[in-house]
């Protein structure tokens, strides 16, 4: 059996061709680089070889059944909520509800991916008071990298009602997350079709989350790293003349109003090997553990010849 799973690995061959190593990745919300984890890798690979890697109607087997709602039982625990549900991500879920449970839902990001700047819980926590609100907050962009136990601001709060995350932030699986109670999940599941899509939920990404899950918690040190990375971007990006929004937040961000300046510099960064996130109004750093701080030097080097393009151009 060994000798024909060789045989087999050597005659496969990549659909495409290999990510150049040249460039640097600023763009990856992948904060521990999960998805190139030897454990995570391998606990995917495991459960696709037990279960099937498509998007098969896998509940129909009671021993994927029994894993699924062992993980997700965990992931509740985890998160301090009685309940968790993995879905077929769906970024607008519940941006088509207005209410549940006769109560209007109040809908808001933990951080803001344009800004960085962090919600103050206790104002949401007033809001939901004052309209009598059930509180959904989604916590993705903070999932592995903040938090205690590094599972998100909002893990373990008192407070939310329905606390929402992805793991296509973490390895680019299509799996997202809904953490609440018992009451709440059974409305939603009336009210939301597309939750029910759970059960095509493909056995690698359950193999890869369940060992997410476990590893995240040990992963202090990565998260000390990552934060240190990006204190020293901050930093750099205001050495060189460029004034990064403060916060918390994982990430930098930078303000460029000019879409034309936007578009020089996006184009600017990809000449030179670096990928970054660019928005309306801006652009987005995203540090992860698999950078350095020569990578970050690198960086400074690119914006000062784009300074230097800019000063060229303006004679």
């Amino acid at each position: 059996m060994k000798k024909q799973r060789q045989i087999a690995q050597k005659k496969v061959r990549p659909l495409f061709s290999e990510i150049d190593p040249s460039l640097i990745n600023f763009a990856s919300t992948d904060y521990l680089n999960l998805s190139i984890h030897p454990y995570v890798r391998k606990q995917g690979i495991s459960y696709a070889i037990k279960w099937g890697s498509g998007l098969l109607p896998t509940r129909g087997l009671p021993s994927y059944e029994l894993a699924l709602r062992s993980t997700e039982e965990l992931f509740a625990k985890l998160l301090g909520f009685e309940t968790v549900t993995f879905y077929e991500s769906d970024p607008y879920l519940l941006r088509h509800l207005s209410s549940l449970n006769e109560r209007p839902i109040l809908l808001q990001h933990s951080i803001s991916k344009k800004t960085g700047t962090m919600h103050s819980l206790e104002d949401l926590l007033f809001l939901k008071k004052e309209t009598q609100s059930i509180l959904a907050v989604n916590d993705s962009l903070s999932f592995s990298a903040l938090g205690t136990n590094g599972f998100g601001l909002m893990a373990g709060q008192p407070g939310i009602d329905i606390l929402l995350g992805s793991f296509s932030k973490c390895f680019g699986s299509y799996v997202s997350f809904i953490a609440t109670s018992k009451e709440l999940k059974s409305a939603l599941f009336e009210k939301i079709p597309a939750l029910h899509k759970e059960q095509f939920i493909s056995p690698i990404f359950l193999g890869m989350i369940d060992a997410s899950i476990k590893l995240i918690p040990s992963m202090d040190s990565e998260r000390k790293k990552l934060l240190k990375l990006n204190s020293t971007l901050f930093k750099t990006l205001q050495k060189i003349g460029f004034e990064p929004i403060k916060t918390k937040a994982p990430f930098v961000s930078l303000t460029i109003s000019e879409s034309a300046e936007l578009k020089k510099l996006g184009l600017h960064l990809s000449d030179h090997s670096f990928i970054a996130s660019p928005s309306p109004g801006g652009i987005t750093f995203f540090p992860n553990t698999n950078l350095s701080e020569k990578n970050i030097f690198e960086l400074q080097k690119s914006f000062a010849s784009y300074r230097a393009d800019l000063h060229v151009e303006a004679l």
